[in-house]
């Protein structure tokens, strides 16, 4: 009651006393009216961006500050803010489940509160932490180059983890501790390792999929855990074993499969040759009347087999990537399997001799 007599008050000294006069007086009541708030105080909304990504990081439940400025759809604004700092980092988008933006505005300022809901909790990412330090402690020493790092994190997360069928373990912590998650998990999983060691890396969304993106050797590729995994596509009899087909690849080869919002991202343009160029034109496996019987390494080119073994059997040959193609020729003492990739544009031998 005070405070609307002293501003009936002001608003009769207008009269007398002129109106930037009255303004002032009407601003300081005002901040009367307001209720205490010792939160950060900003005049542009992008201003608000450390708080809620530091919030984010930190898994905190809630950021709060003060907004001087046009209050017009201010909650649509807070919310389209958040919404572009999930968009741009992979992370957040992981973590965060859900969240909300109330406002409570007095005409010139508002008090902006967003709560947010994540997929795992404070104690089960801090176990996380622990667990990958853990890990990456024993499978990478200071000796070895990034992709040597970057190749075990690929093998130790493709050969301990399975892919969860049921799409209910969705993040690293299912991961790490019930061994079963979906690409969120695989993606989030490689990311802190990835970070561990020290190599540049970003998240990438989009499809309803999750993968990441490396800076090896200068240049920016592509790195898939989730598809490397032969448990994702419930391939049986690989499901031991470590696929290099999503390991270091282009815009190019990834547009085949997946979509994501590129200008969000690196320019992945360079094909990786070395390692993964080797592991594409290989072979994976001779099957003899349906049984996996070799399996070949990718820096030997030529084999020796028993004749009788394979007399009169059903001999397939088995690519180690989807993406090649293969070309047999039978002779009297030997086979000669031509492994070609479009990829590459090269073509690897294989000599198989009869014993």
């Amino acid at each position: 009651m005070k405070i609307i007599i002293q501003i009936i008050i002001c608003l009769m000294l207008t009269l007398l006393i002129g109106c930037s006069s009255v303004n002032n007086i009407i601003e300081e009541n005002l901040e009367k009216m307001e209720p205490v708030n010792k939160n950060s105080v900003y005049t542009n909304l992008d201003e608000a961006e450390d708080d809620i990504k530091f919030a984010i990081e930190n898994l905190n439940n809630e950021v709060n500050f003060t907004y001087k400025g046009d209050s017009s759809n201010i909650i649509q604004k807070v919310s389209e803010l958040v919404k572009k700092l999930l968009d741009e980092n992979g992370e957040y988008t992981l973590l965060v489940s859900n969240y909300e933006t109330n406002t409570t505005t007095y005409l010139y300022k508002s008090t902006v509160k967003i709560t947010f809901q994540y997929n795992l909790t404070k104690e089960e990412y801090s176990k996380v932490q622990d667990k990958v330090d853990s890990i990456i402690s024993k499978i990478t020493d200071s000796t070895m180059s990034d992709f040597e790092k970057e190749k075990a994190i690929n093998d130790w997360i493709v050969t301990n983890i399975e892919y969860d069928k049921s799409n209910e373990k969705i993040n690293a912590y299912t991961a790490l501790f019930e061994g079963e998650t979906v690409c969120s998990g695989y993606s989030h999983l490689a990311k802190l390792m990835l970070d561990k060691v020290g190599i540049e890396n970003k998240l990438v969304t989009g499809g309803n999929h999750a993968w990441n993106m490396v800076f090896i050797e200068g240049k920016w590729y592509h790195l898939d855990t989730t598809w490397n995994d032969p448990s994702y596509a419930d391939i049986s009899d690989k499901i031991n074993e470590v696929s290099y087909e999503y390991f270091n690849v282009t815009d190019e080869f990834m547009n085949k499969s997946h979509s994501w919002n590129k200008t969000l991202y690196p320019l992945a343009n360079t094909k990786y040759k070395g390692f993964r160029k080797e592991a594409m034109l290989s072979l994976q496996s001779i099957r003899i009347d349906g049984v996996s019987i070799y399996n070949f390494n990718p820096d030997i080119h030529e084999y020796y087999l028993d004749r009788n073994e394979v007399q009169g059997k059903t001999i397939e040959f088995i690519p180690r990537s989807s993406n090649t193609k293969l070309k047999s020729r039978k002779f009297s003492n030997r086979w000669e399997i031509d492994v070609e990739s479009e990829e590459y544009e090269d073509i690897r031998t294989y000599t198989l001799y009869f014993n």
